[in-house]
């Protein structure tokens, strides 16, 4: 459902979905690259601002640990394993539901904005 709203977007270069769930305890990392500044007409509008409020009871829950950034990057597109070192590293830093860390975005770009 989520690739599919995603797939339909303006503006999207690429998205992948990775992770894990067992017995409701996991991991889960989405990774979007978008052309210019069309990720926060995405982001912000329609099914997926609902989506964002709906669930926020689920993933700022007291045993979670969430991680956010927004970036403009260079020319290439990290791997998984690459993504979830630049986000513990610079990303916004929820623990618990309680915001630990802002962000602090790499400078690969020539713009840098935190989300």
């Amino acid at each position: 459902m989520v690739m599919n709203q995603m797939r339909k977007a303006p503006g999207l270069i690429y998205a992948e979905l990775n992770g894990e769930l067992k017995k409701w305890k996991g991991n889960g990392q989405t990774m979007t690259v978008w052309d210019g500044k069309l990720m926060p007409k995405f982001r912000n509008r329609n099914t997926h601002a609902f989506a964002m409020k709906f669930f926020t009871w689920i993933i700022h829950r007291k045993n979670t640990k969430n991680y956010y950034l927004t970036y403009s990057a260079n020319e290439t597109i990290p791997s998984v394993a690459e993504v979830k070192d630049i986000l513990r590293q610079f990303g916004k830093f929820y623990d618990g539901g309680v915001l630990a860390r802002k962000a602090s975005p790499p400078g690969f770009g020539e713009e840098k904005k935190s989300s």
